[in-house]
């Protein structure tokens, strides 16, 4: 589910917003926190939903069993908030949480034996990988079309990799900064924001280490730190009056994914516990969305919306502690006025996994380089998400 917050968020905030303004804006464009509303207003919300994976596996490997193998599933429930305060017709401030990375898949007992000394051990369990970002934004109306946003945000990451051989855990923080502009124009708009590549040193300690691996000393308990590269992000929209009362609008994002060339875990005695896979050959990617608003009557809007998502994992790099499938994203939404200036959004995602099929991945190597093959397989997921936010003022 990694990034499906981010995507979810993206497209419920941003073709809400067409409609009226939203406080939550301002972590996709802190620019659009000029059309957020008079006065003080807030936005508390949740993302919640089902995400399902699983592996076939058509023949044996090793010790890894043929069959069919699903990941547990998961019911993510992540909260947002964003404050707006409009200090006059030209300034805006404002502050805001949210989650815009998000993983964390387990996977069936004895998915991906290999053989260590005579026992079955899992090569991998899962893991997780979720940042959470919370700071200020500041937007200025610069004349009657054009408007700017700066958001300031601290980072925290927590990262964790489980295996039957030893599971390694930790958390760091840092800064980054968010840049946004949008010209509002007669029946169209248009919007892009930056967001800066972020690197994150993440500490925290090896445990579980299974005895026979830690006889052979290849893995030791004690303390660990990894820096997690996360990339810088372009996102871009073009929305267009078709009628007075319909909008349809494109979104592009950019991920600077070739950033990400590493992921190296390093343990308590300095060396490397990844050695050999910590390398990462990912590239930049773009994502794809064309959504749709009608404003059905003054107090009530709905808005669809269709997305492509490809993965910025190559086959070598695949690993099922990680997202790495293409994905496809269907929206639909709805947007309310209720009484005392109160706005209600309410949004369901379908997102689809294409299917992908590893027939070689680095990832499943032993420390010595040999192929286990226990990556290789046939992999598909689903989800389904809802989104539901209150706006409001003070």
């Amino acid at each position: 589910m990694r990034y499906a917050t981010w995507a979810a968020l993206c497209i419920s905030a941003s073709l809400s917003g067409l409609v009226w303004g939203s406080p939550a804006q301002q972590t996709i464009n802190p620019a659009t926190l000029t059309t957020a509303g008079n006065g003080t207003r807030w936005e508390i919300g949740v993302l919640t939903g089902q995400v399902d994976a699983d592996l076939r596996r058509d023949a044996t490997v090793g010790v890894a069993a043929a069959g069919r193998y699903s990941a547990e599933t998961a019911h993510p429930v992540l909260p947002f908030f964003a404050f707006s305060y409009a200090l006059n017709d030209t300034v805006t401030f404002g502050f805001a949480f949210d989650t815009p990375n998000y993983f964390d898949l387990r996977w069936a007992d004895h998915a991906y034996d290999v053989s260590v000394g005579g026992e079955r051990l899992d090569l991998t369990k899962g893991g997780r990988l979720i940042a959470q970002r919370v700071g200020p934004a500041a937007a200025w109306r610069l004349n009657g079309h054009w408007s700017a946003g700066a958001r300031l945000f601290a980072q925290r990451v927590d990262a964790a990799e489980d295996s039957d051989l030893a599971n390694v855990s930790g958390h760091g923080t840092t800064y980054g900064l968010q840049l946004g502009t949008r010209y509002i124009g007669r029946g169209y708009l248009v919007g892009a924001a930056f967001t800066t590549r972020t690197n994150t040193d993440v500490r925290g300690s090896q445990t579980e280490v299974h005895p026979l691996v830690a006889a052979s000393g290849a893995l030791v308990a004690g303390d660990a730190r990894a820096d997690i590269l996360l990339p810088a992000r372009l996102h871009s929209n073009f929305a267009l009056a078709l009628r007075a009362n319909l909008w349809a609008e494109l979104e592009l994002e950019w991920f600077d994914w070739s950033y990400v060339d590493e992921r190296t875990i390093y343990q308590a005695n300095g060396t490397i516990v990844n050695q050999g896979k910590n390398a990462r050959h990912y590239h930049d990617t773009i994502n794809t969305r064309l959504g749709m608003k009608w404003q059905r009557t003054p107090s009530m809007a709905l808005y669809g919306a269709i997305g492509y998502e490809p993965t910025q994992v190559p086959e070598r790099d695949v690993t099922p502690a990680q997202t790495f499938l293409d994905r496809t994203r269907l929206t639909l939404g709805s947007v309310w006025k209720l009484e005392r200036g109160w706005t209600l959004d309410l949004m369901y995602q379908y997102a689809h996994g294409h299917t992908r099929t590893v027939e070689a991945t680095d990832q499943d190597n032993t420390a010595t380089g040999a192929d286990t093959h226990v990556y290789e397989g046939t992999y598909r997921s689903r989800s389904h998400a809802l989104r539901l936010s209150v706006t409001g003022a003070f």
